[in-house]
């Protein structure tokens, strides 16, 4: 059965800031936040602004990066549906902005087909091409209660999209973005890190918790700080090891997309295509890499 509009509402409200008048809509999705407001803050922050800002054109853009033309995309599509958001509006394609508004075209679809029309267009077009890699990231690196809403989201998302049935083509999004590129420079290793960062190209989301979580497995300390600095370091210190590791984890984050492509069709099968072609090419990668020299995994 497909959530209600009363549910879409309820997790667009949770991935707002915290606020003390919203305590009852996380005891309403059975999920505990932190009795301190100070430290439900913090849990927040590091949910949704240390490791996965969550923000549709940071996944579905060219460059892995707030706004755009994605975000361009999301608030010309927003804009028909009557929102006042403005170009200028950073926060347009956030997710809790996207859900309130399908909350409402949820609500009304029942009645309204236009609004039915609207929302299965907002689901495939904005929703479903990025949110099951970012809810799969916050399950691994978010503190309570967001992992708890990252599963919520998921669910809702299997769900709605049996219901309304996959469309026949991606979203314009997915359509857009160019894959990573592997060519005679495939031993760049700063090609590489930037490509990881941009999710669409690689099909990869890495946070800074997976990076961590690699750094211990592999033995090397880090240095918290952005992405690029953290997959940098791990390049530095044992290159072949760093990329064994990422190969590993595309191949994860494929496998975990394969298995919701039944119900998702081109919005999972994108992203499962990609992060396997950047698994080949992170292993084919490791098997010829030395240490890093200058900028580069020499062959």
């Amino acid at each position: 059965m497909a959530p209600s509009a009363d549910l879409w509402a309820l997790l667009a409200i949770a991935a707002r800031p915290p606020a003390e008048a919203s305590r009852p809509v996380f005891d309403a999705l059975g999920l505990s936040v932190p009795a301190a407001f100070e430290a439900w803050q913090a849990a927040y922050t590091e949910a949704f602004v240390v490791q996965c800002v969550p923000q549709a054109s940071i996944y579905l853009g060219a460059h892995g990066a707030i706004g755009g033309e994605t975000a361009d995309r999301v608030a010309d599509f927003r804009r028909l549906l009557g929102s006042t958001t403005q170009p200028a509006d950073t926060a347009c394609d956030h997710v809790a902005e996207l859900l309130a508004d399908y909350a409402e075209l949820t609500a009304l679809s029942a009645a309204d087909a236009q609004a039915a029309h609207a929302r299965t267009a907002l689901f495939w077009e904005h929703l479903a091409c990025w949110l099951m890699p970012l809810c799969d990231a916050l399950q691994r690196s978010a503190p309570a209660p967001y992992a708890g809403w990252a599963r919520l989201v998921k669910m809702g998302c299997l769900a709605e999209a049996q219901a309304l049935g996959a469309p026949a083509q991606p979203a314009l999004h997915l359509r857009r973005v160019p894959a990573w590129s592997i060519g005679h420079d495939a031993a760049d290793i700063d090609a590489a890190v930037g490509a990881l960062c941009v999710p669409a190209a690689t099909g990869l989301v890495l946070s800074r918790a997976d990076l961590a979580a690699a750094g211990q497995t592999l033995g090397i300390a880090l240095v918290c700080g952005s992405r690029v600095f953290m997959l940098t370091l791990l390049m530095r210190q044992d290159a072949r090891a760093a990329l064994n590791w990422l190969a590993g984890e595309a191949g994860r984050q494929a496998d975990a997309r394969r298995v919701e492509a039944l119900a998702l069709g081109h919005a999972a099968t994108f992203w499962a295509q990609r992060a396997e072609a950047s698994e080949d090419a992170l292993a084919a990668m490791a098997d010829t890499a030395r240490p890093y020299v200058d900028g580069r995994v020499t062959a």
